[in-house]
């Protein structure tokens, strides 16, 4: 029988695969109908809906995934907060994608991720 974390991970890596690979079906298995994305721009902030985020996952990367990790899950419940490590590397940079997931268990062994907040850093090559 699995449990939340291997479920919750389970999400996590559907979304890693889906955002790293580009993947449609992996996005779409761990990203619940409502979910939205929040994160800031040249210090506005920046929320957009799944839509938004699928149609950006179906287009072809330019980036190279260095790499990719779960670095902490914290359940409390039937909520979870999941942090994600991406280094990706493109011809200007390498940049370390640092994502903070919100998931929600909406049945008893299905997690979907409700939004994500992230921070990227960039180190000029």
């Amino acid at each position: 029988m699995s449990t939340d974390i291997d479920n919750i991970k389970r999400t996590v890596n559907a979304y890693i695969d889906g955002v790293t690979n580009r993947v449609h079906d992996r996005f779409l298995e761990s990203w619940n109908p409502d979910s939205r994305m929040s994160f800031l721009r040249n210090g506005e902030l920046v929320i957009v809906p799944r839509a938004f985020w699928e149609e950006w996952c179906r287009k072809p990367s330019k980036d190279t995934v260095l790499s990719s990790e779960i670095k902490s899950i914290d359940l409390t419940g039937t909520v979870a907060m999941a942090k994600v490590e991406v280094v990706r590397e493109n011809a200007d940079a390498i940049r370390t994608l640092t994502d903070y997931l919100t998931l929600l268990r909406v049945s008893s062994d299905k997690w979907e991720i409700i939004n994500k907040s992230f921070h990227a850093e960039a180190v000029s090559k």
